[in-house]
């Protein structure tokens, strides 16, 4: 490893080392990087990266620049501002834009389950004209498509301003969620369960509107699973992308396997669909979303794990 030794005999103002010092140091804790860590990348010592960290000197212009590709900040900001600041104002704008993004796909599945279940009651339940089936499917549904596309071309323009690869989350905040998300998954199943139990209890005096109430089930409890993912994913999304930066398997391996999931999506939409206006499956058909979701998570366990 190289060492930096000509621009560090001569110590700059003693207040820039300062600044620099902390800057770095906070820096370097929020990615969990042990000076070690940090001194390989940049191809020096250790003992160098604690001078830094010491304000005993500042490293050459070259490391300087790249410190700030590495954290993703500006020159002016390591030397003379406070990158913590800096970095809570990234992170604050960015969880604003991502829980926009995560209401935005909720409401959209929300709104999609909602027009196949109005669908099922208006048949089964209300026996109302074809065509009122027909817009009881197809408004909800096309609002929920809606939402969603708008919603994720907003996040994607947010996101080129905010990348997730410079964003950083308190650990504690992490840990806070962490011990929350358990609860967020198992209440909607243990509701789902309950409904489809209680639904078999009933199934005698409810008749055909038993499969409503299934679906109303799984119209209220899906939006939460899907709220608590999108979250899930807001913490994890930052560390992810600093593996796809530094890890070209890794990053091939989420192409494929976001690309495969989409095809998947597409090709159990049509299929509901297909049955729906062929066969009349409007209401019998949702079950190709129960097994598009198990596919889903196939898909993501296959094609992400490590390997060839």
């Amino acid at each position: 490893m190289s060492e930096q030794t000509a621009y560090e005999k001569e110590p700059a103002m003693p207040q820039a080392n300062e600044t620099f010092a902390k800057n770095l140091a906070a820096l370097r804790r929020a990615r969990g990087l042990s000076q070690e860590q940090l001194a390989e990348h940049l191809g020096v010592s250790r003992q160098s990266v604690s001078k830094w960290e010491s304000g005993v000197c500042l490293p050459e212009l070259a490391t300087l620049d790249a410190l700030c590709t590495r954290f993703g900040c500006t020159l002016d900001a390591l030397l003379r501002g406070s990158v913590e600041e800096q970095s809570l104002a990234k992170l604050a704008s960015y969880d604003r834009a991502w829980n926009a993004f995560a209401r935005c796909v909720t409401a959209g599945i929300t709104a999609i389950l909602a027009g196949v279940t109005a669908a099922a009651a208006c048949e089964t339940v209300l026996h109302t004209a074809e065509s009122v089936e027909v817009l009881a499917f197809f408004l909800p549904v096309v609002a929920g498509v809606v939402v969603l596309v708008a919603g994720g071309l907003q996040f994607g323009a947010e996101e080129k301003k905010r990348p997730a690869v410079d964003i950083v989350y308190p650990p504690e905040r992490i840990e806070a969620f962490d011990r929350r998300f358990p609860w967020l998954i198992a209440g909607p199943i243990g509701f789902t369960i309950a409904a489809v139990a209680a639904a078999g209890v009933l199934a005698n005096s409810l008749g055909d509107a038993v499969a409503v109430l299934v679906m109303a089930a799984v119209t209220l409890a899906v939006p939460v699973l899907v709220w608590a993912g999108m979250q899930k994913g807001k913490y994890e999304e930052p560390d992810e992308a600093r593996r796809r930066r530094d890890d070209p398997a890794f990053a091939r391996r989420e192409e494929l396997t976001g690309k495969a999931i989409a095809v998947l999506w597409l090709l159990v939409t049509a299929v509901y669909l297909l049955w729906g206006f062929f066969a009349d499956g409007w209401q019998t058909g949702w079950p190709v979303f129960a097994v598009g979701g198990l596919l889903t998570a196939v898909i993501a366990v296959v094609l992400e794990k490590d390997g060839d």
